[in-house]
């Protein structure tokens, strides 16, 4: 709902309402030009500097000309080819040994500190070495100590919500023209005419931007909300929860195909190459349907109970449901949590996607 003419903050008081990935590369961008940014800060994010930089002609030449085996060395890892990991549990590794890895995937930038270690997600004490090493980072750049505290991530397991990448953000609250307001020390009363009522006072503001995430995974096909042959729509079939075959297909919907939908690898993968395959796989499913000369294909509800099933079982194998984040749910008030993507890699993905076309999909009815 971002506004479609230019946006200009100059001379403006502007409020920022989370602080999650969209949030706070809002705000460092805002910052440099608000005559004063107040950030309505929930929960701190864990954060790491995205160090973009220009490529150089050289480096660019490098990848284009074997570009064909660089595409497929990224779908054959677990996300896609941006979460890389050293391949070692952290018990493997001295503390030299981890110390060295950690500083190799924040100094190259991205969110590989999340996937430093093969235990991370899966591993409470594996996943405390790696949030107190950012912890240790976000103390070096943000100079007051109180303001240091407060935008400190504590009390959830890092990965288990958004892991963000900054340009400038934590740096942003050394500014004079930024405040940061502690939603858990002060809530929101409320919003008036010229500003955000807190427990703790008016803040008087001119804009204020909305940045409280998304309902992610069911979000966008709940909008459109299909209606199947039998007159039941699918928010009334994911009235406890979403299920899908493969992140794609849903039982009782005929010719229903989604897309970076719940089940699939989707936000937990590299989401162009995600939705390269999901694209076609569904092509050369209707190309496959058509040979037959046959008009529909859905789901068998067993099929999709066995997909929900595998899905759940490594969900609940992570320290993903140890925070209520978008991942699972855990924003959107009435939402029933669960784990939304499946988590056993893009490339087992692809794998079981292929295994089901290829034995000419033996967990659907076609008719």
């Amino acid at each position: 709902r971002w506004p479609k003419h230019d946006v200009t903050f100059a001379g403006k008081r502007v409020g920022v309402i989370g602080t999650g990935s969209s949030g706070l590369q809002a705000i460092a961008a805002i910052a440099e030009e608000a005559e004063h940014l107040t950030v309505f800060q929930r929960t701190p994010a864990f954060t790491a500097p995205a160090h973009n930089r220009p490529v150089s002609d050289a480096e660019n030449d490098k990848i284009v000309a074997d570009y064909p085996r660089y595409r497929e060395e990224m779908k054959a890892t677990y996300a896609g080819g941006y979460m890389f990991s050293s391949g070692k549990p952290v018990d493997e590794c001295s503390l030299d040994e981890r110390r060295e890895i950690l500083d190799r995937y924040y100094e190259e930038g991205g969110i590989g500190y999340v996937s430093a270690f093969t235990d991370v997600l899966f591993n409470e004490e594996a996943n405390a070495v790696v949030a107190d090493y950012l912890r240790e980072k976000i103390a070096t750049r943000v100079k007051d100590p109180a303001l240091r505290e407060k935008l400190t991530p504590r009390g959830f397991p890092i990965g288990s919500r958004r892991p963000c990448i900054d340009t400038g953000y934590l740096e942003t609250f050394n500014r004079d023209n930024v405040e940061l307001v502690d939603l858990r020390e002060t809530p929101i009363a409320g919003f008036t005419e010229t500003g955000i009522e807190t427990s703790a006072g008016h803040h008087e503001l001119d804009m204020v931007i909305v940045a409280l995430g998304f309902d992610a995974g069911t979000g966008a096909p709940l909008a459109i909300d299909p209606l199947n042959c039998g007159g039941t729509t699918l928010s009334k079939a994911w009235d406890d929860g979403p299920q899908t075959y493969l992140g794609m297909c849903v039982a009782g919907f005929p010719n229903l195909f989604l897309m970076n939908s719940p089940g699939a690898t989707s936000i937990f993968g590299n989401v162009p190459l995600v939705s390269e395959f999901e694209a076609d796989w569904i092509a050369d499913c209707i190309t496959w349907l058509d040979a037959q000369d046959e008009t529909s294909i859905e789901a068998t509800s067993e099929a999709q109970q066995a997909w929900t099933d595998e899905l759940r079982a490594i969900g609940e194998g992570t320290l993903l449901l140890k925070a209520p984040s978008w991942y699972s749910g855990g924003n959107i008030p009435g939402k029933k949590r669960g784990i939304l993507a499946y988590l056993g890699g893009f490339d087992v993905y692809q794998a079981k996607g292929r295994q089901e076309a290829e034995g000419g999909y033996p967990g659907f009815v076609v008719s």
